[in-house]
């Protein structure tokens, strides 16, 4: 997030109007931003966040790749499942 001249704070990586950079807007040919670039890719922004513990992945979490079983159901994309992966890199 940044402050804007006006003083609004703005994601920079997702917001429509301030993509990449403060007052940049896409053109009517796309429909997103993402990770601070115009994209064509529908807009998604997860909500409502789950903690979920207890996965029984390793302690370290360094460069670590995991498959998790989700207590929920989760459609992205038309899509639906109950699992994600999970990776980190630092």
């Amino acid at each position: 997030y940044v402050r804007t001249p006006s003083g609004a704070c703005v994601n920079l990586l997702i917001d429509f109007n301030n993509c990449g950079s403060i007052g940049y807007v896409c053109s009517s040919t796309y429909t997103s931003c993402s990770n601070g670039a115009c994209s064509g890719a529908p807009a998604v922004q997860l909500i409502g966040g789950v903690t979920i513990s207890g996965w029984g992945g390793t302690v370290n979490v360094d460069d670590a790749y995991v498959s998790i079983s989700l207590p929920f159901s989760i459609t992205l994309y038309g899509y639906t499942t109950s699992s994600a992966s999970v990776q980190s890199n630092g």
